[in-house]
């Protein structure tokens, strides 16, 4: 996982910078070994901390690469209290009103021990949350003050299923359509924490219909297009 880790960021950013760095293993408790190792935040800080310091100081790749290795080694000499990891479900909330909900979507929702949501129609889903369970907001609201940043969100899925819980990803419509999906896929499976894709009613498909006329029609609209409209000069028609 430390190669990994660190391959992660060199691909992404060609000069891995210490700060990038430092966050991302700060933020994603199951990440890296040895922070899954150690009890407790303080704990887990101060060992990513000693990390940081090492990669810092080494002064080629060659030599980073022996900073991790060195920490995985030591991780895996330690006893380690982690529970078994929980696992993720990127679930659909369906357009809004609670009654286009699956059904499954209810029942993972009704046993969920954490339920991150977003602010896209899928409160009214949060009904069916069990007594007890956590419910976490990270909405984004095209990057408002206070808006969650994407990895936040990721770096929070695996450390809640780090925990060992059991964990609903909740997103309005359905995750396949113009949702940051992948971004949390790659995430989880960085991570190791097995997730599940449960769709919901897009948007898309459920406007025209609840505009009383279908979206397709076997002779005027044999078939249709989704489009996003961030840009839509950049959009190929041809």
């Amino acid at each position: 996982t430390y190669y990994h880790s660190y391959s992660y960021l060199n691909l992404n950013t060609h000069r891995p910078c210490c700060a990038v760095i430092q966050s991302y293993i700060l933020m994603s408790a199951a990440a890296l070994p040895a922070a899954k190792a150690a009890q407790g935040f303080a704990s887990r800080k101060h060992a990513c901390n000693s990390l940081l310091v090492n990669y810092k100081s080494a002064s080629c790749h060659g030599q980073r690469r022996q900073v991790f290795a060195r920490a995985a080694a030591a991780a895996s000499q330690q006893p380690s209290s982690n529970p078994k990891p929980g696992k993720c479900w990127l679930v659909g909330a369906g357009p809004g009103p609670a009654d286009y909900l699956t059904l499954k979507a209810v029942r993972l929702l009704e046993s969920a021990d954490v339920i991150i949501y977003d602010d896209l129609g899928s409160q009214d889903a949060l009904s069916f949350a069990r007594p007890g369970a956590q419910l976490l907001y990270v909405g984004k609201r095209g990057g408002r003050e206070g808006s969650a940043a994407q990895y936040q969100i990721d770096a929070l899925l695996v450390e809640q299923c780090g925990r060992g819980h059991q964990v609903v990803r909740l997103k309005g419509g359905c995750p396949s359509v113009f949702s940051r999906v992948a971004s949390e896929i790659a995430a989880l499976s960085q991570a190791g924490i097995e997730f599940e894709l449960v769709p919901g009613v897009s948007s898309a498909l459920a406007a025209p219909l609840m505009a009383g006329f279908p979206l397709t029609h076997v002779t005027h609209a044999p078939s249709f297009t989704v489009v996003s409209a961030h840009a839509p000069a950049s959009t190929d028609w041809a």
